[in-house]
């Protein structure tokens, strides 16, 4: 959503009485389980776990995302298309390519939103987009040259850093879900 330039995510936070009453397991469904027999008594699920790490991440650079304004996004697959996932067809804001950006290689999906703040930096937010409904776990590894950049700042789980690029490079593996921000600086 925020690749696509949403300014912020909502959770809802529910719960169920148990496994098989609206999910089938403990990684697949509520942010909390309660005991069957006592209703007053619940427990955090793996994804309560997940939804807390992610808001943790986006907590320590949110104030870098919101600075910059979206531009649009790019997808990128391993075919080369354009843009061949069904979901973005359609979508308002696709851009087919960047001046920033020179080349991409990945192994799998990736979807980029386009950022630009108020002196003229471009930030882009790389999302790995493998889809995982039939249990995909596979590895994207990620390289990105942008034209004329040694530099950029990198936000990884919210963490800054700042890299040094190889040939105007900058090369990540991510899991599916994951993303980072980037900014070429130099």
């Amino acid at each position: 959503a925020l690749a696509g330039g949403a300014k912020g995510i909502e959770h809802f936070v529910y719960m169920t009485t148990g496994p098989g009453i609206e999910f089938d397991s403990d990684d697949h469904g509520p942010i909390w389980w309660t005991d069957q027999n006592d209703p007053t008594t619940y427990y955090r699920t793996e994804t309560w776990y997940a939804g807390q790490a992610v808001n943790q991440e986006l907590f320590k650079f949110d104030h870098v995302l919101l600075s910059f304004d979206w531009q649009g996004f790019l997808c990128h697959n391993v075919i080369n298309d354009p843009c061949v996932l069904p979901v973005f067809r359609n979508a308002v804001g696709r851009l087919s390519k960047h001046k920033r950006i020179e080349k991409i290689n990945s192994t799998g999906d990736l979807v980029i939103g386009c950022f630009k703040d108020e002196n003229d930096y471009d930030g882009f937010l790389v999302v790995n987009f493998t889809e995982t409904a039939n249990g995909n776990q596979e590895k994207n590894e990620i390289s990105i040259a942008f034209d004329y950049a040694t530099k950029a700042l990198v936000y990884i789980k919210g963490d800054e850093q700042l890299v040094e690029l190889t040939d105007h490079t900058f090369t990540h593996m991510l899991l599916p879900g994951e993303g980072f921000f980037i900014i070429p600086v130099a």
